[in-house]
């Protein structure tokens, strides 16, 4: 039924069918309204109804409901940012429609002309472009979409006539029908009127997008979006790349003369390109990608098939399409290279003609400049957020994962305090990630700025073996570090952005990776192999073996099952050190799907499970093992992996490279860590000396286990996990009796300082799983004086030679008593002088916490 006009009527036949309505041929605005009424064909639908009021009394007398598709937006928007967290295109998402019953179904048909749109630029000037014309040119020559996208445009109006129909439409079940025109996301209402008008007053909002699906002009109805009434699009040649999962649009600089426009990328990354047809451009038949460099005849750089890293190259004579993926053979800050498309088609009169499109492709060196006049465009948009990705933090004093990115709201701090925005060093607005934000020596706690995030990298990658014990990154070097984005740089960062993109190719899908992910299993697996079975000259065969594991549970008391495996054992040490890969943050700063897990305690790169500084494995002077390994931090299973290798390196080096602290190999095949007690002497601070009143250790209620001449297993794998976490002059300087003896415990610390054990709680959380409360107590003399035959007083007890053997005298003033202080007693923030002062007692407190130094069994 068309309001106003005229009644058509259609059998339904039973079962599913598609059923055809023609729309009048003038296709005049007109409301079109479908009821299901249960009733004949032959029966009129009575519209007549008498008493009724309202809605009601406009439709049919009877009607059944039928079920109509309303458009979800919520959910499909909810798709479309996990396709795009997963690395899909969110364009292929569908519109999601939920079918609900209603009374009706209806549609109305609406005329738009005149489409033209008027730029107002900041410096008072204007222009009115067509957009039934030809869309790539404005009458100045510039392109449309280079103003859009300009910094200077003030705001945009769009003149259009839109003509509704001529009758009013019935009441609606829902809300009323707005409709809306949107350019780059930014709404504004449509009124139905010849000579209509509606403003884009967010100027700064269309300079700022960065994706060309939102520039696109559109016309909808406000309730359903995803049905596009009309639609604008620009022409011409249009270039995107993508970091890692995301796919950006790539910017182009406008240069001279005015039809070669420029594109900036950062080094050798790859673009996809598009051409977008003119109106008059009615059939493409062919497509002529060329890439020279400047005043070479020669093609250069490689098509690729996609963004996928391993996609294969393409030969130039199959690159017959409106897109393709194209990338320099080489990361270089001076390439200067004419991109040319030439299309053979057929125009709107039939005649067949070709046009050639031309356009640049360069980068550049990339490095602060003082505020105001500082580089930007898509290059330093794609720098910044390629060092995100990987990890890096710009906010100064804020590392890795404990830092804030560039245009991003802080969140709140301990107290509940809102921070706002990031503020650029010297307490400027941080509001673009594509200008190189300067600032290092000048920045204060807080700040940010792609400086940071620069020098971070070039330490890192600088930082060697005789920085702080190996590839740390200390003060000095970061002051030192180059802030420009060369050659060199650029060539470090293609092996960075080569490694981070394997691993993604290979795991795009889950943009969080943590510790509980089904694949850890396997990952575990594969990597306590190596301690079985080694990896190349530096990590040897049977580092930590099964038989190793079982001896050191069966010196703890505890029956090996599946509870306490070395994969169990190992899941948790990694997990101490991360339980994030990739796609969040320990603090929740801005979790950007795959950004590497780095560290946020130092400077030195630490990164995803293993916590592996950055600079053994890539750095200037890689650790041996892991330089031999060739493993990939950015892929969680190889991460995990060199975890291991870590632990089991021999120690070698070979010219250039650091030794790894290969502390399971120091405690179990070089057996460098089971210190002998007579030697323990070394003083740990002024009060600390030897260990020559430890008598034994027990981890169970029973008989005490005297201590031999040096420390067993239990305690070289207590001092391996020790070493790995920052403590390793203490596992092999000290035995871990000593340790637990003279330094604190604090439930709060992150690092060995001012007098606490930081690694040593690390190692009792670490191995408490497999141990369960099996942690080992030791048995310390307190002194002498033992009532051994319980009668109140200290004396000698007389001999009886009528026992078999005959029983020796005994002067109780001569046994001593013990008191009990281990890793139980430690981590529960008891302390040994304390615990050994209660148990002398005073004269007004009787002593507690003495045992016998035999049994472990309480003294009265």
């Amino acid at each position: 039924m068309a309001v106003g006009d005229f009644i058509t009527q259609f059998a339904i036949k039973p079962g599913t069918h598609t059923q055809s309505i023609y729309i009048p041929e003038d296709n005049r605005p007109e409301h079109f309204y479908i009821h299901v009424s249960g009733q004949p064909i032959e029966r009129r639908s009575d519209f007549g109804v008498k008493g009724v009021q309202g809605i009601l009394g406009e439709r049919p007398a009877k009607y059944v409901p039928f079920k109509v598709a309303i458009y979800d937006e919520p959910l499909t928007n909810q798709l479309k940012r996990k396709a795009r967290n997963a690395g899909a295109d969110p364009g292929n998402v569908k519109p999601v429609y939920n079918w609900v019953y209603r009374p009706e179904m209806q549609f109305s048909l609406f005329d738009l002309e005149q489409q033209r749109i008027k730029l107002q630029k900041n410096d008072g000037t204007s222009q009115v472009i067509d957009l039934t014309g030809d869309p790539s040119k404005s009458a100045s020559g510039e392109s449309i979409i280079a103003q859009l996208t300009g910094n200077t445009l003030d705001y945009a109006e769009l003149l259009y006539d839109l003509t509704g129909p001529a009758f009013e439409e019935l009441a609606r079940f829902s809300d009323d029908r707005q409709l809306v025109f949107s350019i780059g996301g930014e709404e504004a209402l449509a009124t139905l009127s010849p000579g209509g008008t509606v403003r884009f007053e967010n100027g700064v909002h269309l300079n700022s997008l960065d994706d060309i699906d939102l520039l696109s002009i559109r016309l909808y109805q406000a309730n359903d979006a995803a049905n596009v009434l009309w639609q604008y699009n620009l022409s011409g040649v249009y270039a995107y790349y993508k970091i890692p999962h995301v796919v950006r649009w790539l910017k182009k600089t406008e240069s001279s003369p005015v039809d070669n426009k420029e594109f900036r990328i950062l080094g050798g990354m790859r673009v996809r390109f598009e051409y977008a047809p003119e109106p008059d451009e009615k059939e493409i038949l062919k497509y002529e990608w060329r890439f020279k460099n400047a005043g070479s005849s020669k093609n250069t750089g490689r098509f690729k098939q996609g963004f996928e890293f391993s996609s294969p190259e393409l030969i130039v004579a199959n690159v017959d399409s409106d897109t393709v993926y194209w990338e320099p053979n080489d990361w270089r800050a001076d390439h200067d290279i004419k991109g040319t498309l030439k299309i053979t088609y057929i125009d709107n009169k039939g005649a067949q003609k070709t046009r050639t499109r031309t356009f640049k492709v360069s980068s550049r060196v990339l490095a602060p400049k003082a505020p105001g006049s500082e580089l930007q465009g898509t290059d330093v948009a794609m720098l910044e957020e390629l060092l995100w990705q990987l990890g890096l933090s710009p906010q100064k004093g804020s590392p890795g994962s404990e830092g804030a990115r560039i245009k991003s709201d802080r969140g709140k701090n301990r107290r509940g305090i809102n921070l706002g925005q990031t503020k650029v060093c010297g307490n400027r607005d941080a509001d673009k990630r594509s200008v190189f934000y300067s600032g290092w020596a000048n920045c204060a706690n807080g700040e940010v700025s792609l400086e940071v995030m620069v020098r971070r990298y070039q330490a890192r990658r600088n930082a060697t073996s005789a920085n702080k014990g190996g590839n740390k990154v200390t003060g000095a070097l970061l002051n030192q570090a180059s802030a420009s984005v060369d050659d060199a740089t650029l060539g470090n960062l293609k092996k960075d952005w080569s490694a981070y993109s394997k691993a993604y190719n290979e795991l795009s899908g889950s943009g969080v990776i943590l510790a509980e992910d089904t694949q850890m299993k396997q990952w575990i697996k594969d990597a306590v192999e190596i301690w079985d079975k080694g990896k190349g000259i530096r990590v040897p065969v049977n580092t930590y073996t099964e038989a190793t594991h079982a001896g050191i549970l069966r010196l703890a008391g505890v029956t090996a099952d599946k509870t306490n495996t070395r994969n169990i054992f190992l899941r948790n040490w990694i997990t101490h050190e991360s339980t994030y890969h990739w796609g969040n943050n320990i603090k929740n700063n801005q979790p950007s799907p795959y950004r590497m897990t780095e560290g946020g305690a130092d400077e030195h790169g630490s990164l995803s499970f293993s916590q592996l500084l950055y600079g053994h494995r890539y750095g200037l002077t890689p650790c041996a093992a892991h330089a031999e390994a060739g493993l990939n931090l950015y892929h969680p299973g190889d991460n995990v992996k060199t975890f291991v290798v870590h632990t089991a390196s021999d120690n070698g080096v070979s010219t250039g490279q650091t030794r790894c602290k290969g502390m399971m190999y120091a405690g179990f095949i070089e057996d460098s860590l089971r210190k002998q007690f007579s030697v323990d002497t070394a003083a740990i601070d002024a009060s600390a000396g030897d260990v020559n009143d430890l008598r034994g250790y027990y981890h169970r209620a029973g008989s005490v286990t005297v201590t031999g001449s040096r420390e067993d297993n239990y305690e070289a794998l207590a001092k391996a996990v020790i070493g790995y976490n920052g403590g390793e002059t203490y596992a092999k300087r000290y035995s871990w009796a000593k340790l637990l003896k003279y330094r604190a415990y604090d439930a709060s610390s992150d690092r060995n300082s001012g007098g606490t054990c930081h690694s040593c709680r690390y190692s009792i959380e670490v191995r408490g799983t497999i141990f369960g409360n099996n942690l080992r107590t030791y048995i310390w003399e307190g002194g002498k004086g033992v009532d051994v035959n319980n009668n109140g007083t200290i004396d000698i007890i007389p001999a009886d030679p009528s026992t078999t053997p005959p029983t020796p005298a005994i002067d109780e003033s001569t046994v001593p008593w013990c008191f009990a202080y281990g890793e139980k007693e430690w981590v529960g923030g008891k302390v040994f002088s304390k615990v050994r002062s209660a148990a002398i007692g005073t004269s007004k407190k009787l002593p507690i916490g003495r045992v016998n130094c035999v049994t472990g069994g309480v003294l009265p």
